[in-house]
């Protein structure tokens, strides 16, 4: 697959409900905010399009240079984010998602994993499957109709590949206690 063509979809519309009242991704994390670890590593792939779905506007000046769109029924569910990105990747050979709360992904990585993708891929680490994720072009029409309450494994379908993520990249942050014990490994 040639990583030029394809699109990059970074969910960033979450509720944040387990770090508290704070939008994590505008969390302080080194001297950066979140978002940001996701959003530089997604610009060193020279990818056909750059999409960022949002619940709102506040992590627009994070995006630069991507196609936004704002999410307005996020609270939804994630299915909802997801079908926003696929509508806005189709027609790219592939869709490569990916959370904007996992700061660790690297651009290396997802290079690699797009060049070994022959069909649907999906990591795994610890024994479950996570972002993230690269939809081939066959499921983006698919993901388009998806409901807002699906998440990410709910819409891997049947066929796809499973490729293991190194065990330090599988960081998620959903909490301060979370951010904090990252902060202290960087």
């Amino acid at each position: 697959m040639d990583i030029e063509k394809i699109a990059i979809v970074i969910l960033a519309a979450g509720q944040s409900r387990r770090f508290g009242k704070k939008n994590k991704l505008l969390a302080d994390l080194n001297g950066k905010v979140l978002a940001a670890y996701m959003a530089d590593m997604a610009r060193d792939i020279p990818a056909a399009k750059h999409i960022a779905i949002t619940r709102d506007n506040s992590l627009d000046h994070i995006f630069q240079g991507f196609e936004i769109i704002h999410n307005s029924i996020a609270n939804d569910g994630q299915g909802s984010s997801i079908a926003l990105g696929a509508k806005a990747a189709l027609g790219h050979p592939a869709a490569l998602f990916l959370l904007a709360d996992m700061p660790r992904i690297s651009a290396i990585f997802s290079r690699f994993m797009v060049n070994k993708a022959a069909r649907t891929t999906v990591c795994r680490a610890n024994g479950h499957l996570l972002p993230p994720m690269l939809f081939f072009e066959s499921d983006l029409a698919r993901l388009t109709q998806i409901a807002p309450t699906a998440r990410g494994k709910d819409v891997l379908g049947d066929d796809y590949d499973v490729i293991d993520l190194p065990e330090e990249m599988a960081v998620d942050i959903d909490t301060p206690d979370e951010l904090e014990a990252l902060s202290l490994k960087l």
